[in-house]
């Protein structure tokens, strides 16, 4: 039984610690200085501040030094066949709302 907990635990750590982040280069809107513009979109970030984006679980992260920025998602694992995910959360901040497993 122990082992069974043991694996079960390695799943779970490894679905916790996967992710996804993507920098992009400086971006800035005239209309709004001092953050980062997110064309795609049409989002201002207060530089050095953070924003969650709930609908895609997804947060974006503006750097105040060159108004840069980084999107941190929940990204992509290989499962077991024997484990099922839940839908992303849309009511919570990244990561919680990331899809979570349940396995067999």
């Amino acid at each position: 039984m122990s082992a069974i907990r043991s694996g079960i635990f390695v799943i779970a750590l490894a679905i916790v610690i996967s992710g996804q982040i993507l920098r992009h280069p400086p971006s800035t809107h005239p209309d709004y200085p001092g953050h980062c513009w997110i064309a795609d979109l049409k989002q201002a970030v207060r530089g050095g501040s953070e924003w969650s984006d709930r609908q895609n679980c997804v947060r974006y992260s503006c750097f105040a030094h060159d108004y840069s920025y980084e999107i941190d998602g929940c990204g992509k694992m290989a499962i077991p066949d024997t484990c099922k995910p839940t839908p992303i959360d849309t009511t919570k901040d990244y990561p919680d709302c990331c899809p979570k497993f349940t396995c067999n």
